[in-house]
């Protein structure tokens, strides 16, 4: 567990890398190869991860990177129920979940800007 000095969180970075993967999932149909999309999906989850030491932030960005694989994929995505609308919407939930975090972060005094 991290002592209290230790806890870091650019609210900047996260907020607009959360409203990057938003548009980037509103603007490409999921279900469908799109090798673009999902690496930019991947890279703005890396960059939240990077942007904080909150465990919690860095677990949901792995389920985004995972599901981005997933929902970009011509197949991936079948062995879900939902498809690939279902893993479109955990994605959104899991982006829900970061910003929420990020933005009790800040109103308690323990986000950071740049």
């Amino acid at each position: 567990m991290q002592s209290e000095g230790q806890y870091q969180l650019d609210h900047d970075i996260i907020s607009k890398s959360v409203e990057d993967i938003l548009k980037i999932l509103s603007a490409n149909e999921p279900g469908f190869p799109n090798p673009e999309a999902k690496e930019k999906i991947t890279t703005l989850a890396e960059r939240i991860r990077e942007a904080t030491t909150d465990s919690y932030i860095g677990e949901k960005t792995v389920e985004i990177k995972t599901r981005a694989d997933e929902v970009y994929s011509a197949s991936k995505h079948q062995k879900y129920s939902g498809g690939a609308k279902e893993l479109s919407s955990w994605i959104l939930s899991s982006c829900d979940q970061i910003r929420i975090r990020a933005n009790f972060a800040k109103s308690i005094g323990k986000a950071t800007s740049r």
